[in-house]
């Protein structure tokens, strides 16, 4: 499947109101805002799929009990932050490239927030390659982060 953005189209896949979307061996690109945006209490795993050139986040996950799977998956080129995860949010990502953002590579903020990141490599960030913010839990496993010009962790 291809998801491409045309006009003032928002967002890729949005996944709200407690649902579940599994995304395999897709497209999602040229969004405004964000590629993948899992809210309220939602899941989503994606799998072999590739996310690019959107305007603030590749993949955003927000809100309690609200998580997100990548494994073997790119995200690139986008505008803020390639992975973010918040308020009570989490994320897991294997196997992933996350490369050329505009700002960071992996944002992850608020209390009760998680993010682990196993054998995964973070690249190019204008920003920090990992951004843990506000008292939030995250966890690195095997993964190469490089070329970020700052660091948070």
């Amino acid at each position: 499947a291809q998801l491409a953005g045309v006009g003032a189209a928002d967002t890729g896949l949005l996944v709200a109101g407690k649902s579940s979307a599994t995304l395999n061996s897709s497209v999602i690109s040229h969004f405004k805002q964000s590629g993948i945006a899992i809210r309220s209490g939602s899941i989503a795993g994606v799998t072999d799929s590739t996310i690019q050139v959107c305007g603030k986040s590749g993949v955003y996950t927000h809100g309690p009990g609200s998580s997100t799977t990548l494994h073997h998956t790119k995200v690139t080129r986008c505008g803020r932050v390639l992975l973010e995860v918040a308020h009570q949010a989490s994320a897991h990502a294997s196997q992933c490239l996350l490369s050329k953002s505009g700002g960071g590579g992996v944002m992850v903020r608020h209390t009760g927030t998680t993010a682990a990141l196993s054998r995964t490599v973070i690249r190019d960030s204008r920003l920090a390659g990992v951004d843990a913010r506000e008292g939030c839990q995250v966890s690195l496993k095997a993964n190469l982060i490089e070329n970020g010009r700052t660091s948070a962790l």
